[in-house]
Protein backbone atom coordinates (compact mmCIF):
# COMPACT_ATOMS: atom_id res chain seq x y z
CA UNK A 1 0.00 0.00 0.00
CA UNK A 2 2.76 2.49 0.97
CA UNK A 3 5.67 1.33 -1.18
CA UNK A 4 7.84 4.35 -0.36
CA UNK A 5 7.69 4.03 3.45
CA UNK A 6 9.72 1.43 5.33
CA UNK A 7 7.69 2.02 8.49
CA UNK A 8 4.38 1.46 6.71
CA UNK A 9 5.72 -1.70 5.07
CA UNK A 10 6.43 -3.17 8.51
CA UNK A 11 2.94 -2.60 9.91
CA UNK A 12 0.82 -5.71 10.28
CA UNK A 13 -2.86 -5.27 10.98
CA UNK A 14 -4.52 -8.24 12.59
CA UNK A 15 -8.17 -8.43 13.57
CA UNK A 16 -7.63 -7.10 17.11
CA UNK A 17 -5.35 -4.26 16.08
CA UNK A 18 -7.73 -3.19 13.31
CA UNK A 19 -10.67 -3.24 15.75
CA UNK A 20 -8.66 -1.10 18.16
CA UNK A 21 -7.85 1.43 15.41
CA UNK A 22 -11.50 1.62 14.38
CA UNK A 23 -12.97 1.89 17.88
CA UNK A 24 -10.43 4.27 19.41
CA UNK A 25 -9.12 6.02 16.30
CA UNK A 26 -11.72 6.55 13.62
CA UNK A 27 -15.03 6.07 15.48
CA UNK A 28 -14.61 9.08 17.83
CA UNK A 29 -14.04 11.31 14.79
CA UNK A 30 -17.28 10.18 13.13
CA UNK A 31 -19.23 10.34 16.40
CA UNK A 32 -18.03 13.89 17.09
CA UNK A 33 -19.02 15.03 13.58
CA UNK A 34 -22.39 13.31 13.96
CA UNK A 35 -23.04 15.06 17.29
CA UNK A 36 -22.05 18.44 15.81
CA UNK A 37 -24.53 17.86 12.99
CA UNK A 38 -27.29 16.91 15.46
CA UNK A 39 -26.66 19.91 17.68
CA UNK A 40 -27.21 22.24 14.71
CA UNK A 41 -30.62 20.73 13.88
CA UNK A 42 -33.81 22.56 14.76
CA UNK A 43 -35.91 19.43 15.32
CA UNK A 44 -35.23 15.78 16.10
CA UNK A 45 -37.31 12.63 16.04
CA UNK A 46 -35.97 9.89 18.28
CA UNK A 47 -37.19 6.33 18.00
CA UNK A 48 -36.41 3.51 20.35
CA UNK A 49 -37.12 -0.15 20.76
CA UNK A 50 -36.33 -2.32 23.71
CA UNK A 51 -35.65 -6.02 23.34
CA UNK A 52 -33.76 -8.83 25.00
CA UNK A 53 -30.05 -8.89 24.19
CA UNK A 54 -29.41 -12.60 23.64
CA UNK A 55 -25.74 -12.43 24.62
CA UNK A 56 -26.05 -10.49 27.89
CA UNK A 57 -29.59 -11.74 28.66
CA UNK A 58 -30.58 -8.18 29.63
CA UNK A 59 -33.09 -5.74 28.20
CA UNK A 60 -31.49 -3.37 25.71
CA UNK A 61 -32.90 -0.09 24.42
CA UNK A 62 -31.65 0.94 20.97
CA UNK A 63 -32.19 4.53 19.86
CA UNK A 64 -32.14 6.03 16.40
CA UNK A 65 -32.59 9.64 15.39
CA UNK A 66 -34.20 11.28 12.35
CA UNK A 67 -33.23 14.80 11.45
CA UNK A 68 -32.93 17.24 8.58
CA UNK A 69 -29.23 17.72 7.92
CA UNK A 70 -28.44 21.39 7.40
CA UNK A 71 -25.15 20.44 5.71
CA UNK A 72 -26.71 18.32 2.95
CA UNK A 73 -30.39 19.38 3.18
CA UNK A 74 -31.36 15.70 3.44
CA UNK A 75 -33.60 13.81 5.82
CA UNK A 76 -31.34 11.31 7.63
CA UNK A 77 -31.95 8.42 10.01
CA UNK A 78 -28.98 7.26 12.06
CA UNK A 79 -28.28 4.93 14.95
CA UNK A 80 -27.79 7.07 18.06
CA UNK A 81 -26.96 4.84 21.01
CA UNK A 82 -27.91 1.80 23.08
CA UNK A 83 -28.54 1.37 26.78
CA UNK A 84 -28.88 -1.73 28.92
CA UNK A 85 -31.89 -1.74 31.21
CA UNK A 86 -32.41 -3.52 34.50
CA UNK A 87 -36.13 -3.68 33.91
CA UNK A 88 -38.21 -1.91 31.33
CA UNK A 89 -40.57 0.08 33.53
CA UNK A 90 -41.21 3.71 32.57
CA UNK A 91 -38.77 5.13 35.14
CA UNK A 92 -35.93 2.94 33.84
CA UNK A 93 -36.78 3.83 30.25
CA UNK A 94 -36.79 7.55 31.03
CA UNK A 95 -33.48 7.41 32.92
CA UNK A 96 -31.81 5.44 30.10
CA UNK A 97 -33.33 7.74 27.46
CA UNK A 98 -32.02 10.86 29.21
CA UNK A 99 -28.59 9.30 29.70
CA UNK A 100 -28.18 8.17 26.09
CA UNK A 101 -29.42 11.49 24.67
CA UNK A 102 -27.41 13.61 27.13
CA UNK A 103 -25.54 15.86 24.68
CA UNK A 104 -28.77 16.70 22.82
CA UNK A 105 -31.24 19.44 23.70
CA UNK A 106 -34.50 17.54 24.27
CA UNK A 107 -36.48 20.74 23.75
CA UNK A 108 -35.73 20.20 20.04
CA UNK A 109 -37.52 16.85 20.22
CA UNK A 110 -40.42 16.86 17.76
CA UNK A 111 -41.65 13.29 18.21
CA UNK A 112 -40.73 10.05 20.00
CA UNK A 113 -41.38 6.87 18.07
CA UNK A 114 -41.73 3.65 20.07
CA UNK A 115 -43.55 0.35 20.14
CA UNK A 116 -46.77 -0.03 22.10
CA UNK A 117 -46.38 -1.44 25.63
CA UNK A 118 -48.10 0.49 28.40
CA UNK A 119 -44.76 1.35 30.03
CA UNK A 120 -43.98 3.38 26.91
CA UNK A 121 -47.16 5.46 27.26
CA UNK A 122 -46.23 6.29 30.84
CA UNK A 123 -42.68 7.03 29.67
CA UNK A 124 -44.08 9.45 27.08
CA UNK A 125 -46.13 11.31 29.72
CA UNK A 126 -43.10 11.58 32.03
CA UNK A 127 -40.82 12.74 29.20
CA UNK A 128 -43.36 15.34 28.10
CA UNK A 129 -43.63 16.72 31.63
CA UNK A 130 -39.80 16.90 31.88
CA UNK A 131 -39.49 18.83 28.62
CA UNK A 132 -42.52 21.11 28.93
CA UNK A 133 -41.63 22.99 32.11
CA UNK A 134 -43.23 26.28 31.07
CA UNK A 135 -45.91 27.47 28.63
CA UNK A 136 -43.26 28.69 26.14
CA UNK A 137 -41.60 25.26 25.93
CA UNK A 138 -42.42 23.09 22.90
CA UNK A 139 -44.75 20.13 23.08
CA UNK A 140 -43.82 16.73 21.66
CA UNK A 141 -46.06 15.56 18.83
CA UNK A 142 -48.08 12.57 20.05
CA UNK A 143 -48.71 10.21 17.13
CA UNK A 144 -49.54 7.22 19.30
CA UNK A 145 -47.10 4.50 20.11
CA UNK A 146 -45.34 4.24 16.76
CA UNK A 147 -45.06 6.98 14.16
CA UNK A 148 -44.28 4.46 11.45
CA UNK A 149 -47.58 2.64 12.01
CA UNK A 150 -49.49 5.94 11.86
CA UNK A 151 -47.82 6.93 8.59
CA UNK A 152 -48.37 3.43 7.15
CA UNK A 153 -52.08 3.51 8.02
CA UNK A 154 -52.43 7.04 6.60
CA UNK A 155 -50.79 5.87 3.36
CA UNK A 156 -53.12 2.85 3.16
CA UNK A 157 -56.20 5.01 3.74
CA UNK A 158 -55.07 7.53 1.13
CA UNK A 159 -54.28 4.80 -1.38
CA UNK A 160 -57.72 3.21 -0.93
CA UNK A 161 -59.50 6.56 -1.35
CA UNK A 162 -57.84 7.30 -4.70
CA UNK A 163 -59.06 4.09 -6.40
CA UNK A 164 -55.70 3.87 -8.20
CA UNK A 165 -55.36 0.16 -7.40
CA UNK A 166 -51.87 0.81 -6.07
CA UNK A 167 -51.89 -2.39 -4.01
CA UNK A 168 -52.48 -4.50 -7.12
CA UNK A 169 -49.66 -2.62 -8.86
CA UNK A 170 -47.26 -3.18 -5.95
CA UNK A 171 -48.18 -6.85 -5.73
CA UNK A 172 -47.53 -7.21 -9.48
CA UNK A 173 -44.16 -5.47 -9.08
CA UNK A 174 -43.27 -7.86 -6.27
CA UNK A 175 -43.89 -10.90 -8.47
CA UNK A 176 -42.07 -9.35 -11.45
CA UNK A 177 -38.92 -8.89 -9.37
CA UNK A 178 -39.35 -12.17 -7.51
CA UNK A 179 -39.64 -14.20 -10.70
CA UNK A 180 -37.04 -12.30 -12.76
CA UNK A 181 -33.75 -13.93 -13.63
CA UNK A 182 -31.66 -10.92 -12.56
Amino acid sequence: MFKDSEIAKGIQLGRDKMAYFLIFGIAPFFKENFMKELLLCEHLVIGFDESLNKISQRQQMDLNVRFLSLATNEDKTRYLNSAFLGRSCSEDLLAAFKETTKPLNLKKLFQVSMDGPNANFKFFKELTSCIKEGPEDPEILNMGSCGLHSVNLAFKTGAKCTNWKIFDFMRALYYVFKNSLA
